[in-house]
């Protein structure tokens, strides 16, 4: 998929310690002939001056459209999910519901790390992949 200037993605890292989280950004530059495009993120700033944005380049693969999602909070155990943490979405399991049905929590499950933490269902969307132009359930198949 060829982004745009303006175009709102997400990006995934490739940085140790934060490998495969997503982070929020908007495309500020495409690099066709790099394969290659130019963002700043939503929540990252610059170590050297936090009232900027962070402005990065990164290979097209790591660059995905930003997904849709119904936002009605409901999820179940053993699902896979995407959880808000550090300025990023990472992919995790839903491993308990606490709290009451009027105000849910979630406790997840972070394999690749083994930890486990809570979330407000506004901190949770359903784990999605883009797969050749299309958003892909890859637990549901």
């Amino acid at each position: 998929m060829d982004f745009k200037t303006g175009d709102l993605v997400e990006v995934c890292s490739k940085d140790e310690g934060f490998h495969g989280a997503l982070y929020e950004a908007k495309v500020v530059r495409s690099l066709p002939r790099l394969n290659r495009y130019t963002v700043v993120y939503d929540s990252i700033v610059e170590e050297a001056d936090t009232s900027k944005h962070l402005r990065e380049t990164v290979d097209a693969a790591q660059v995905r459209p930003r997904p849709v999602w119904a936002r009605d909070g409901a999820f179940t155990v053993h699902q896979h999910v995407d959880a808000f943490c550090n300025d990023g979405w990472w992919e995790g399991v839903v491993s308990c519901l606490l709290g009451s049905v009027r105000r849910p929590k979630y406790s997840i499950s972070f394999p690749i790390t083994g930890d486990a933490m809570e979330f407000l269902p506004s901190e949770l969307r359903p784990h999605l992949d883009w797969v050749n132009g299309e958003w892909v359930n890859p637990h549901s198949q």
